[in-house]
């Protein structure tokens, strides 16, 4: 057994440098010379303080082509669905994930169901009439800007290309697809030196590293480090569509030309979320999305993943319902509800924010709650009555 597990290192010890303390070569050194003691039958063998019992699946040389563990969500498929490249899939998921969501908003909508009343945002038919575009228009327009931006999308991935699954020396976003180990392996490296400088090279340190270090090493590479890339892609878009629409919304000839045709639908539908000027969806949308996707190195897997569930969002906050028990609604601050006062005339200055976090509108004072909104509609009101 021990025989096998130094054979695991031959490679390691031979790159080391002469003098190199590092303690499995060490260990080594020690088994070889004692084995080679035939006179000294009494010679104690000692297996190293840091080995724990499964020491070949808790060290690097378990970082082989045939024997990565992989997380369930991956497959060894060139391309996720049949016949679909991934970087198609990224852009059809896209249009999927809109239409999927807006047909469940719109069954609701055309429901008539009593229960589903007491969630609507804006009730009353005549805050629906306000709307100044009929839904056959808002269906075309959309139709048309996702046709756009599936050709700019694929254009623009095609010639801007993120690498595939997975990625660079520490990303499992920026290594070829056969690279796995490497992949590994660097992550791992990276863990050993943090877990050394905090603990140090002896006994209590190694043991860490042994015990927990490759563990701890896929749990960064196959889950840490992608999220952490989605989230970073979230606040990217996020960042560029906070201050370009407040942008559309400060400039007057902005607004105007371009910004005021999506605030058309005073009272959002679900399927109305793209509806806009084409420049300005192709610069808001679009653009955000795809920039977000190359700054942060996506491959086209997570781009799936990614443009979905940006997809979602979108049309999520435009679908006019707010459910208490909807996991988005109850758990993001950026709700339906909360762009639905961004519609309304009194918070048309207020609520940039989107698709997913709050946090520049918090930063930059733009940011209004629902009683804000109510009280400022208050006084607008009493206002009203003393004018008249």
């Amino acid at each position: 057994m021990k025989n096998q597990i130094l054979s695991g290192y031959s490679d390691r010890c031979a790159l080391s440098p002469p003098g190199s303390r590092d303690p499995l070569c060490a260990y080594k050194a020690r088994f070889q010379f004692s084995m080679s003691s035939h006179a000294l039958p009494f010679v104690h063998i000692e297996s190293p303080p840091f080995f724990s019992n499964n020491i070949t699946q808790l060290y690097p040389p378990s970082f082989s082509s045939g024997n990565i563990s992989y997380p369930w969500y991956y497959t060894h498929r060139d391309n996720i669905f049949p016949n679909v490249s991934d970087k198609l899939a990224s852009l059809l998921g896209n249009v999927l994930s809109y239409w999927i969501t807006s047909s469940f908003y719109y069954t609701l909508d055309i429901s008539n169901w009593k229960w589903v009343e007491r969630y609507r945002l804006q009730e009353s038919e005549e805050a629906k009439a306000k709307n100044l575009v009929s839904k056959l228009e808002v269906l075309r327009i959309v139709v048309l800007q996702q046709l756009m931006q599936t050709v700019f999308g694929y254009v623009w991935m095609t010639f801007i290309d993120a690498p595939s699954f997975p990625s660079s020396s520490s990303s499992p976003s920026s290594l070829p697809i056969s690279d796995h180990v490497a992949g590994l392996w660097s992550v791992y490296k990276f863990v050993e030196r943090v877990c050394f400088s905090i603990f140090g090279t002896q006994q209590y340190g190694q043991h860490l590293c042994m015990t927990y270090g490759v563990s701890l090493t896929y749990t960064i590479y196959w889950w840490i480090i992608p999220i952490i890339q989605m989230l970073l892609a979230f606040f990217i878009l996020d960042t560029y569509e906070y201050f370009l629409h407040r942008t559309f919304h400060e400039i007057k000839f902005l607004y105007k030309h371009f910004h005021s045709i999506h605030h058309r639908l005073h009272a959002p539908y679900a399927f109305g979320a793209m509806y806009g000027h084409p420049f300005e969806s192709a610069v808001l949308d679009g653009l955000g999305a795809t920039l977000a996707h190359t700054l942060v190195g996506l491959t086209d897997r997570q781009a799936i993943l990614f443009f979905a569930l940006a997809s979602y969002k979108t049309v999520d906050d435009h679908c006019g319902y707010n459910f208490p028990w909807h996991p988005v609604h109850r758990f993001f601050g950026n709700s339906a509800e909360y762009h639905d006062i961004h519609h309304q005339r009194a918070g048309i200055k207020s609520n940039y924010s989107q698709p997913v976090f709050i946090h520049w509108d918090v930063i930059m004072g733009t940011r209004m709650t629902k009683a804000e909104l109510l009280a400022k509609k208050d006084r607008a009101k009493v206002h009203t009555q003393k004018m008249e």
